[in-house]
């Protein structure tokens, strides 16, 4: 269930039910391929059934880790209602107060409400703290009284040095790849922004887990298959340091994501990766993107 501009909070009203966490789960767990699959959300586990090389289908299973498969949805949604929560706050003009004051009696609501689950999932709590945060520094008058959470009911144990805000691999992937969610330089949208966020996602899965996802749709960016695949050559070098040896997945990645890519060989892509001299759509790039094109 999305945000919206009317219900800026409404991904993270839904999410915290057991409803709510399984889907945020399927969605990444859909990725692996199994043919079916069994989430436990009060162990925190999958039980799957995949099929081998053979044709075979065995069993398996492994612990969900909140780090790995929750944090990363949590930081986009929580971009997401914050810029939702910006131009509503903008179109109430004359009932901002009002606005505000529905905003934070719904997180407070959630935190009454939900005490088991937050102290199940403890990330949620920093999701509504950032919240509160964000209408406090960004959106009320300077001289109004802040909110203030009351989470006296709630007990939980939050790692030392955890940001909900973002990873250094998020941040490096918004500074690559966030342009593409505008136009290129004949003015044509790159990507709607369905597409757009499908690419996070399968992006964000390639540099967590180093390999491919399963491919759900693919992607037709109004881009030159030659700068798309340099973006993911800046991907790799801003990743590992290095541009030698390039991780197989990425080569791999950009033939089974992009339309425009074509059926090439392995080979014909491993030659072309992170030519500078193919790269032609440079009025749009970003700068970690261009300060690679010109040293």
């Amino acid at each position: 269930m999305k945000s919206t501009l009317e219900f800026p909070l409404l991904f993270f009203e839904h999410a915290l039910t057991e409803s709510g966490l399984k889907e945020i789960f399927s969605l990444q767990i859909d990725y692996y391929g199994f043919v079916s699959y069994q989430i436990d959300v009060d162990k925190m586990t999958v039980n799957y059934v995949e099929q081998d090389e053979n044709g075979d289908f065995k069993k398996g299973h492994f612990e969900l880790n909140i780090e790995k498969y929750l944090l990363p949805v949590l930081r986009r949604q929580l971009k997401i209602s914050k810029e939702l929560l910006y131009f509503s706050f903008k179109k109430n003009t004359g009932r901002n107060d009002n606005f505000l004051l529905l905003i934070f009696n719904t997180v407070q609501t959630l935190i009454d409400n939900k005490k088991k689950l937050i102290e199940a999932f403890p990330h949620f709590l920093l999701v509504y703290r950032d919240i509160v945060a964000y209408i406090n520094q960004r959106l009320k008058e300077r001289s109004s009284k802040d909110f203030i959470l009351n989470e006296e009911n709630i007990k939980v144990t939050i790692k030392s040095g955890l940001n909900i805000v973002g990873r250094e691999g998020d941040n490096l992937i918004d500074s690559i790849f966030n342009f593409m969610e505008g136009n290129n330089e004949r003015d044509k949208k790159i990507l709607s922004k369905e597409d757009f966020e499908l690419l996070k996602e399968y992006t964000s899965f390639l540099v967590e887990n180093n390999k491919v996802p399963v491919i759900k749709k693919k992607l037709n960016p109004k881009l030159r298959i030659s700068t798309i695949r340099f973006l993911y050559w800046v991907l790799h070098f801003e990743k590992f340091k290095s541009c030698y040896p390039i991780e197989e997945s990425y080569y791999f990645f950009t033939k089974e994501v992009f339309v425009n890519s074509g059926n090439p060989e392995l080979i014909t892509i491993k030659q072309h990766f992170g030519t500078k001299s193919r790269v032609k759509n440079r009025k749009v790039l970003p700068e970690i993107v261009l300060n690679h094109l010109e040293n």
